[in-house]
């Protein structure tokens, strides 16, 4: 079997990362990592901390290693961090690890049923990016809904101020009384006060966890409110009636825009639907464009058009509030 000058620069470079694993396989392996990563676990349950990384039990699947090295480097603490924020079940190693094994299946289709190498590392590229997407697309959701809910919470807390309630009795009524997500952010936000720490630190917190930019306003306001004086009930009340302004013009911007948004997913989806339809229709006519070089080069340049094509619809229907 004849290898191109490409497909030989792939193997390589996947030989170097297959060696890279290997060796910080051996130091994941080692006693001192391992008791490291028991007290971290064992100090994070203590200090009601969200532990990210694995503890003892979970050191019997071995093949998990690699990935548990993964999500310490730059790119694996994004994912980790995607995954934190997603608010998911299960933890970053159990999302990594499923997506390992995933990677392997893809491997081995393009390899034993699309017998081109390089449609294994098409394969293994798009669904790392496909969960990338998934994930961004859940955490969106969430910040969405929690945005959503920030004016009836705030008037709850400002209800309760106006009523000779303290502002962490109003945090822990706001709580109370809300639904999820915000809910569960803001019994965070009771938990921390209630163990000693400082309100301030506490609303930084909760900001680093969500990053929606009202929250940002809110927490700021809430600050120079405590430190300066005045009345933090009428503050509150009114900014909830902003925010409330705010959604709905979002929410009305959202359904004008909802049938250019639909037209440009179903461009970005239309080529790799066409391909797999051929590939399995007739995988003869559609075979050349992965094992031939020209073919190859097409795929690679109608595919960064395509990316480029559907980053520029979704730069344009992205309205900033």
């Amino acid at each position: 079997m004849n290898i191109s000058l490409l497909e030989e620069s792939i193997i390589s470079i996947f030989a170097a990362l297959a060696t890279y694993f290997v060796i910080n396989t051996v130091k994941l392996l080692s006693g001192r990592y391992r008791r490291r990563q028991i007290i971290n676990a064992r100090l994070a349950r203590l200090t009601q901390m969200s532990y990210t990384g694995f503890n003892s039990n979970e050191l019997i699947n071995i093949w998990q290693l690699p990935v548990a090295y993964w999500l310490k480097t730059k790119s694996g603490k994004s994912f980790r961090d995607k995954v934190i924020k997603a608010r998911l079940k299960s933890s970053p190693l159990d999302i990594a690890g499923k997506m390992f094994l995933l990677s392997l299946v893809a491997i081995l289709i393009g390899l034993l049923i699309l017998n081109s190498f390089l449609s294994a590392v098409v394969l293994v590229f798009g669904l790392y990016f496909a969960n990338i997407m998934w994930l961004r697309k859940r955490i969106s959701t969430y910040q969405r809904n929690f945005t959503g809910q920030l004016p009836s919470t705030l008037m709850l807390i400002a209800n309760s101020l106006s009523s000779g309630s303290s502002l962490t009795q109003a945090f822990q009524y706001g709580a109370r009384e809300s639904r999820p997500p915000i809910k569960n952010e803001l019994s965070k936000v009771v938990e921390q006060l209630s163990i000693g720490v400082n309100l301030d630190k506490a609303l930084e917190k909760l900001y680093q966890d969500i990053k929606v930019p009202e929250l940002e306003t809110i927490i700021s306001a809430l600050i120079i409110q405590r430190r300066a004086g005045g009345n933090l009930a009428k503050l509150l009340k009114r900014t909830s009636e902003l925010l409330r302004e705010k959604n709905d013009l979002k929410n009305e911007l959202m359904v004008q825009t909802a049938q250019s948004r639909f037209s440009g997913k179903i461009i970005g989806l239309m080529p790799v639907v066409v391909i797999g339809f051929l590939t399995i229709v007739d995988r003869e006519f559609i075979a050349p464009l992965f094992t031939t070089s020209l073919g190859m080069l097409i795929l690679l340049l109608s595919s960064a058009a395509e990316l480029v094509g559907f980053l520029l619809i979704r730069r344009i229907l992205d309205i900033s509030f």
